[in-house]
């Protein structure tokens, strides 16, 4: 406690680089800690099922020139079939975006294992996989650093309560898991892209630089292309910031295309153009096509309970947080603005996006991650809630937090991926997974 005390005495900027440096090392260490001992290929591994899914672009592109006859053998099925190797192509369901932001660690490793002739394959040594985590834990980093800088420059709120709402941010929720445990999902890239947005909208109504417009839109375009679906929900939280911080949302597009549009226009193409031309190559036409047996099948008899409360992936299960984020919204509705009903449509959109799916769990995963990134959004109301908490009610928030936090914490390290209970809601299965591993 001392330590976050001083935090609140250092100036600004040195207090933001604290931040950014205890979330990188806090990070970095845990998803270190989770992976030293798991040999490549292991279904604990950095690289396996869905995050082998999203990173195949690169060594696909770097090392094997998209030949899947080049691409070592059976290494589709060793990394859990996240991709499949097929027709002499090499087939992923999901979008580019994650390994956009991968490709700088990607980068780094394989210079590393130029320098040291390792062969052991290309694209997958222990140095690519170790990049995973550090690239996860330092777009985190910066997220959380971007989220306190908004808090503690726009709104002067106290040091010490902004690091500790983060921090139940962070541990209160799933967002720790897919920030270690599942590095190479990509929900922390999302996470990182919002939180960046929350930043940059605020620094336009600070200051009018040239420059604020185009980056925000260019977050907006690299957000798309991590994960599409997502931009169903990011309008209406776009549409709170804007109506909260009295921005002219109509001015600033048509500025935007008056005068700054170059930037944007040319990542947008670009990505578009290296996107669909992956999708002709491997489905022979200029769509995605992964989902084919996926639906909003549920539409007509969507579970809200199977949702949000059962240990199956159950959102208030996993992430007790957002308890805390809806009676932020109501307070902040009460005697803040009004306008916090549009993050409270977000929330609601989701909700029924994903009660409509077919799978209304999203299969393996801990806790309900359709939801984790949009925190970096919500964090705003819950970051304002926390401050105006006298003493008693504060401490009593962090103690009753720090408890679900351990509680999670305890069953991440217990949990193999996926929920192996008789059924959803096998609370028996649940609370033997706290008392012993699943691996």
């Amino acid at each position: 406690m001392e330590l976050f005390l001083c935090v609140q005495n250092f100036p600004k900027k040195i207090t933001q680089f604290f931040v950014f440096i205890f979330f990188f090392a806090l990070l970095l260490y845990a998803s270190s800690q989770r992976h030293w001992k798991y040999t490549r290929f292991d279904y604990q591994a950095q690289l396996f099922s869905d995050k082998a899914g999203y990173h195949v672009y690169l060594p696909a592109l770097f090392y094997y020139s998209f030949d899947a006859g080049k691409m070592p053998l059976k290494i589709d099925s060793l990394t859990g079939n996240g991709f499949v190797l097929k027709d002499n192509r090499i087939i992923t369901k999901y979008p580019l975006g994650v390994a956009i932001f991968q490709l700088p660690f990607f980068s780094f490793a394989a210079i590393v294992d130029w320098i040291f002739q390792d062969q052991s394959p290309y694209g997958y040594t222990d140095r690519q996989h170790r990049a995973i985590d550090i690239g996860t834990a330092f777009y985190m980093a910066l997220a959380m650093a971007l989220l306190f800088t908004t808090f503690s420059l726009s709104y002067n709120h106290s040091s010490l309560k902004i690091v500790l709402s983060l921090l139940l941010i962070l541990f209160a929720s799933n967002l720790f898991y897919y920030s270690s445990r599942d590095a190479g999902m990509s929900h922390a890239y999302s996470f990182f892209c919002y939180s960046a947005m929350v930043f940059w909208l605020h620094r336009i109504k600070r200051q009018q630089n040239s420059y604020n417009l185009p980056v925000l839109a260019c977050l907006i375009i690299l957000a798309f292309f991590v994960r599409p679906i997502n931009m169903l929900f990011i309008l209406p939280c776009l549409a709170f910031y804007a109506r909260y911080l009295k921005i002219n949302f109509l001015q600033s597009v048509k500025q935007l295309f008056r005068n700054q549009i170059f930037w944007p226009l040319l990542s947008y193409l670009m990505l578009l153009s290296a996107q669909l031309a992956y999708n002709y190559y491997a489905f022979n036409k200029l769509t995605l096509d992964g989902y084919q047996d996926e639906g909003f099948y549920n539409l007509f008899q969507m579970d809200f309970k199977l949702l949000f409360f059962s240990p199956d992936n159950g959102l208030f299960i996993y992430s007790p947080i957002y308890l805390i984020v809806l009676l932020s919204f109501c307070w902040f509705y009460k005697n803040k603005s009004k306008q916090v009903i549009y993050l409270l449509m977000a929330f609601v959109a989701i909700s029924l996006t994903y009660a409509a799916w077919n799978s209304p769990t999203l299969g393996c995963g801990f806790g309900h991650r359709g939801f984790t990134e949009f925190l970096a959004f919500f964090s705003l109301p819950f970051v304002f809630f926390v401050n105006q908490l006298k003493n008693i009610a504060f401490y009593a928030l962090v103690t009753t937090s720090s408890i679900a936090a351990i509680i999670l914490f305890i069953f991440q390290l217990h949990f193999d991926g996926c929920w192996h209970g008789a059924n959803h809601y096998d609370w028996h299965h649940f609370f033997e997974v706290l008392k012993h591993k699943q691996y």
